[in-house]
């Protein structure tokens, strides 16, 4: 019943079984060796997790502020963008765009935003219908010159990437209700141990002006912080 084999005392008396009264007698060790190796993963767990911790800290999450372009001829364009992404120094470019990226030197995210206003002589009214109905029935033809002209600028801001245009559809936010297009990108670098990008463009069309917002970043980045990337999209105020 025991478990082990009593033995006889020189009386005649038998004793508590040898294997029980070890086991009784080794049982406060065996609880300290538990405790231990709970110890142990304990803290291993905490490692992992450290680890995991300064991994995602260098893409951490942004903080989000307003900003805003005023191009001459047309109405000016608000946008959010992530406080640390100002113009690269030394970089001109024309009155009708800015060009921000990354200045974080402790992030490891290349992310850039452009926004552009690019002034058109006055579009119809008609012409803006058909355009919004296009989109609505999803009559490729009547937007893919649009499409491939904001093909273009992304691949032309992206030189050293090869890159891959899907989702082509209807853009509309908070401020942008009709009249606008979006597509997403990744780009996979030219250069070995480059990183991968992610991003998305807007082209919203107006009687005198076409506003583009292109936002991309490190694939981790992207991922990372895809919530407020998506805030940064839906950002685009304009005057319709």
């Amino acid at each position: 019943m025991w478990g082990g084999t009593a033995v006889a005392t020189s009386d005649g008396l038998p004793t508590a079984p040898i294997t029980t009264v070890n086991t009784l007698k080794n049982q406060p060790k065996l609880r300290v060796a538990r405790v231990l190796l709970a110890i142990i993963l304990l803290l291993i767990l905490a490692g992992v997790l450290l680890v995991i911790q300064k991994y995602h800290a260098r893409f951490h999450s942004y903080t989000l502020v307003q900003d805003s372009l005023k191009p001459p001829l047309v109405k000016s364009v608000s946008f959010t963008k992530p406080s640390t992404f100002a113009p690269p120094p030394g970089l001109k470019v024309s009155p009708f765009q800015v060009v921000l990226i990354n200045t974080d030197a402790k992030s490891q995210s290349a992310g850039g935003i452009v926004v552009i206003a690019q002034p058109v002589i006055n579009k119809s009214n008609p012409d803006l219908i058909m355009f919004d109905e296009a989109l609505n029935k999803g009559n490729v033809t009547v937007y893919k010159p649009e499409v491939t002209s904001l093909q273009q600028y992304v691949s032309s801001r992206l030189p050293k990437y090869h890159l891959s245009f899907y989702g082509v559809s209807k853009f509309t936010s908070a401020y942008i209700k009709s009249d606008a297009i979006s597509l997403k990108f990744n780009g996979t670098p030219q250069a070995k141990n480059a990183p991968k990008v992610i991003g998305q463009a807007v082209l919203a069309l107006t009687q005198k002006a076409d506003y583009s917002l292109v936002a991309y970043s490190t694939d981790k980045d992207w991922q990372a912080n895809q919530s407020q990337w998506q805030i940064i999209i839906n950002s685009l105020k304009i005057e319709q």
